[in-house]
């Protein structure tokens, strides 16, 4: 069932910088929590598929955000994601970030994973797995 992660999270005021800015630091954070979130739902359809494994063998492989207009303190933060391509050994997640109640989009940002095998190299996907992703995508 194709699937769109989505939470909520408060601008901090230590997310700011002396300007009032919220720093490009504290968007890899709004990304990274959503993500999360996201695998650990992939995680649980892959163990309705079959999978034993519960340890986490995902790695970063590659971060890129665009930043597209400025967020300030206090807001709430509206984050997305959802899984994007599927490849032999790792996948890549697409989010997005938006102003709580407004159609602002802020920054978007792709995020690359790549399964690591028990020698802590990159390996195929688990078949449970892949058959998660592909089912997730929209």
């Amino acid at each position: 069932m194709p699937y769109i992660t989505e939470i909520e999270m408060p601008v901090r005021y230590v997310d700011q910088d002396p300007q009032g800015w919220v720093t490009n630091t504290a968007y890899m954070v709004y990304f990274q929590e959503v993500c999360l979130a996201h695998l650990r739902y992939l995680t649980q359809e892959a163990m309705k598929k079959g999978t034993t494994s519960t340890k986490d063998n995902w790695v970063v492989a590659e971060a890129t955000i665009k930043y597209r207009a400025p967020l300030r303190y206090p807001n709430v933060v509206v984050v997305r994601a959802q899984t994007g391509e599927i490849r032999e050994k790792g996948f890549s997640l697409q989010c997005t970030a938006h102003v709580k109640g407004t159609d602002q989009l802020i920054a978007e940002g792709s995020f690359v994973r790549v399964w690591l095998g028990p020698d802590s190299r990159s390996a195929p996907i688990p078949d449970s797995f892949r058959q998660a992703f592909e089912e997730s995508k929209i």
